[in-house]
């Protein structure tokens, strides 16, 4: 709720912010003289202000997966596309070798099947094993496997190590095509 000057109480469209941004909306409120907090039962958090009212809602927002880290690792480092794929209870993310190459054509060439354990989509706090990074060729027989990281990696350290040996392997087949 927010009121301006003359004018009535009205209700504005929620907006989802980072816990850390709550945070700071929260310890600048209250070092106001005038502002009050209140909590309710549900969690809610209630700032108010003579002249302002907000509230803070807790939500329920999905964990990252497995599958979004190593593909923000390969992404943002390499610029390599990952797509989810998968098949009787197994997820994996598939990696194209090309990384112009758009989803529909990954398995028409070489590319990776990246996963760890059975499942690429499970929250990124389970993270089970080390990924591993299987080459196949288009006609899904399989090529060779990069190293993984080694045990007791954290999921960031798995994520960009697989990212860079991916980025390696793809360098050293096509120079043109991965940027370092």
């Amino acid at each position: 709720m927010s009121r301006g000057p003359a004018t009535p109480w009205k209700k504005c469209d929620p907006i989802t912010v980072p816990r850390p941004r709550a945070r700071s909306i929260v310890s600048a409120w209250t070092r106001e003289r005038q502002a009050h907090a209140l909590q309710d039962r549900d969690g809610r958090l209630f700032l108010a202000l003579p002249a302002v009212q907000l509230e803070l809602a807790p939500c329920k927002v999905a964990p990252p997966t497995e599958g979004k880290a190593l593909r923000a690792a390969l992404a943002a480092g390499y610029g390599f596309p990952a797509y989810d794929d998968g098949e009787g209870g197994f997820s994996w993310l598939a990696v194209p070798l090309d990384p112009n190459r758009s989803w529909t054509g990954t398995y028409e060439a070489l590319h990776f099947r990246v996963s760890s354990g059975e499942r690429a989509d499970r929250p990124a706090s389970e993270h089970p094993a080390v990924w591993g990074a299987s080459l196949y060729d288009a006609e899904a027989d399989y090529v060779t496997t990069l190293a993984s990281a080694p045990e007791g990696s954290t999921l960031a350290e798995d994520c960009a190590h697989v990212a860079r040996a991916i980025a390696q392997y793809a360098r050293a087949v096509h120079p043109c095509r991965a940027r370092p």
